[in-house]
């Protein structure tokens, strides 16, 4: 009951703030912690709740974007995105002849990154331009540059997808008051 309250709290208070002043829509780089004019409520995908936040996502299978609250204040403490960037299926040959989740990590990280791909993508949030740093071949982390000439990182990352039946690589970002 508790938790459904809390819930509910959750969502009046989302759509008071809808009345304030927002920015015109997602930008994960900005010093910003409001809702932008794009963010609905009732669109929100997934509500993640672990270790006393919720987060609060929406978006495509490609680009979830999302803002972070804690449990007991609907006050904006962190904002962030995941892309999927692209999935390779594990029962090819190359990666069943590998024992261990490190060596399917490292083969696959080798594949180029179609850098053009994951710019369209981003600059639906206002990327506009990207580079990504490989680290003795294997790539690692992508600089992120915005429209207001601001720059950041974000590591790439290599999950089991889809029952562990294929592989995903991701670009995870998160910026916290």
């Amino acid at each position: 009951m508790s938790m459904r309250l809390t819930f509910i709290s959750l969502l009046f208070t989302l759509a008071f703030l809808s009345c304030e002043r927002r920015p015109n829509r997602f930008n994960p780089f900005d010093e910003v912690y409001k809702y932008d004019k794009t963010f609905n409520p009732s669109t929100i995908d997934t509500i993640n709740a672990e270790c006393g936040y919720y987060n609060l996502a929406s978006g495509n299978d490609d680009l979830i974007t999302y803002y972070q609250v804690y449990l007991d204040e609907p006050e904006i403490v962190a904002k962030g995105f995941e892309l999927a960037i692209d999935t390779v299926e594990m029962d090819s040959v190359e990666f069943r002849k590998l024992n261990s989740v490190e060596q399917v990590k490292t083969l696959y990280c080798k594949i180029p990154i179609d850098t053009s791909l994951v710019l369209a993508k981003l600059s639906r949030i206002g990327v506009r331009n990207i580079k990504i740093s490989s680290d003795s071949g294997v790539y690692c982390s992508i600089a992120m540059m915005n429209n207001d000439g601001d720059t950041v990182r974000a590591d790439i990352d290599v999950f089991y997808y889809g029952e562990q039946r294929s592989m995903r690589r991701y670009i995870r970002f998160y910026k916290g008051k």
